[in-house]
């Protein structure tokens, strides 16, 4: 009976050994539950003291910026639309001018025209040493062409007039010219 003695002896450790490993695994989770909790708060304490209020801020430079996107916005609008109105006006402006300052400027091109063909009739006119003279006008050299004198009148850029003016005016172009008239063809 002996056997049985030392049987019963080692059964008795191994129950205490197997208590012992229960406590420690039990001590070791309250350890864990009770460390747990302390991470929780202290990650809910630097929540509420300094992520809460720098994400507030955050939140409230945001909205700002959110609003003066929105005023950079209706201020580029309101100048585009700006810029259109003052584009339109000024291209309607500058047709109105050009549809009343035809007749103006040519004549000025016309007196242009007259002062060349005067100044170029004096500068090649038979009184010119360097040049010999014949009853026909200037002695040109065998096989040049001999220029008339009426061939040098410059003529005015005629080529815009036989439009109508109004025509030419944005908004204005639907009037019609009758045939027969000063501009109808």
């Amino acid at each position: 009976m002996d056997n049985l003695t030392m049987t019963n002896v080692w059964l008795g450790i191994l129950a205490v050994v197997s208590l012992l490993e229960f406590l420690i695994i039990v001590v070791a989770g309250l350890m864990g539950y009770k460390l747990y909790r302390q991470a929780t708060e202290s990650l809910a304490t630097v929540e509420r003291l300094h992520i809460a209020p720098l994400r507030a801020r955050v939140d409230a430079v945001l909205d700002e910026v959110q609003l003066i996107t929105g005023r950079v916005k209706h201020a580029q609008n309101s100048v585009g639309d700006a810029v259109k109105q003052v584009a339109g006006a000024g291209g309607h402006i500058a047709d109105t001018v050009r549809a009343k300052a035809w007749p103006i400027l040519g004549v000025i091109s016309g007196l242009r025209s007259v002062v060349s063909t005067l100044i170029s009739e004096k500068n090649d006119g038979p009184d010119r040493p360097d040049r010999p003279t014949g009853p026909s006008g200037p002695v040109r050299a065998a096989g040049t062409v001999r220029d008339d004198r009426s061939a040098r009148v410059e003529r005015a850029d005629t080529s815009g007039l036989d439009r109508d003016p109004i025509e030419s005016v944005p908004g204005r172009g639907d009037r019609s010219v009758p045939q027969g008239t000063r501009y109808g063809t």
